[in-house]
């Protein structure tokens, strides 16, 4: 019982119904984080030092000792902060996505999420959210680096024998922004492996790919249509499509939190199983 139903439906309009109506349980509560996460991010993107090239150390002969040690404790000062202000980023965007995810799931639930949804502390969760993702990542760079070295080669013997790899390149970006859409949903909410977390977007959204471009297509207008309203509508649009892409992966895998994601929150009611 811990894998989806075999034939689970998609219905993109009921999805975006149900997700409207999950983010109007607590309207205020997922706008507020929305914006508390915003400022933490800007806040940390402030404290970022600028490493600008006349405060480095330029080795030049002759090399002039009088300014060549306060740029090197400048340049590792400020690195270390880069690095510390970068990990910090992820934590506060793991943290979030964590915290949103978790706010939508009660709220599909039929419940309104009370702070302690959003705020909870996690590293369970947010190891979970992070290691598909990296994994991910590691594949797509050196996928990347694959294709460019093979573009270029064939690019060296024909310019237009570049063009197959880069084709290749934008077909699989396609495929797996599709074939992942809804990845935070399942590594929070469904498997613990970071590898079956990978393997179960593909096994379950391959069969219903039109669905989900539809689904995707939809999240990004809404997104966009955010971003036009001045900036400001990304602080409904951001939580709203968590909401919907949450509601897509209830019909997709069912009512159950099988990861403890939501353990210790209000239950969630019964839900019908995904519709066949």
């Amino acid at each position: 019982m811990n894998a989806p139903r075999s034939h689970p439906h998609l219905d993109v309009g009921q999805a975006l119904r149900d997700g409207w109506r999950a983010f109007n349980r607590a309207p205020l509560l997922f706008v507020g984080f929305t914006l508390l996460l915003f400022a933490l991010q800007i806040l940390l993107q402030a404290l970022q030092p600028s490493l600008s090239p006349e405060k480095l150390p330029l080795w030049e002969a002759p090399v002039d000792w009088e300014t060549l040690v306060p740029r090197l404790r400048y340049l590792t000062v400020a690195f270390g902060l880069l690095i510390f202000t970068s990990l910090l980023s992820l934590v506060v965007n793991l943290w979030g996505s964590c915290g949103m995810v978790r706010a939508a799931w009660v709220a599909l639930g039929g419940r309104r999420p009370g702070v302690q949804a959003f705020i909870r502390w996690d590293p369970r969760a947010m190891l979970r959210l992070y290691l598909p993702g990296f994994l991910l990542g590691c594949g797509v760079v050196l996928a990347v680096s694959v294709v460019v070295m093979l573009a270029v080669v064939l690019g060296a013997v024909n310019p237009w024998l570049a063009l197959p790899p880069g084709l290749a390149l934008l077909a699989a970006t396609l495929y797996l922004t599709v074939s992942q859409a809804i990845l935070p949903q399942v590594a929070l909410l469904h498997d613990d492996h970071p590898f079956t977390a990978l393997a179960q977007g593909r096994r379950v959204v391959d069969p219903r790919w039109s669905r989900v471009v539809l689904l995707v297509t939809v999240n990004a207008v809404l997104l966009l249509a955010g971003l036009c309203a001045f900036g400001l509508g990304l602080l409904v649009a951001f939580p709203l499509v968590t909401c919907v892409a949450s509601a897509a992966y209830l019909q997709l895998f069912g009512p159950k939190d099988r990861t403890g994601l939501t353990d210790g929150l209000p239950e969630i009611r019964a839900l019908p199983e995904p519709r066949v």
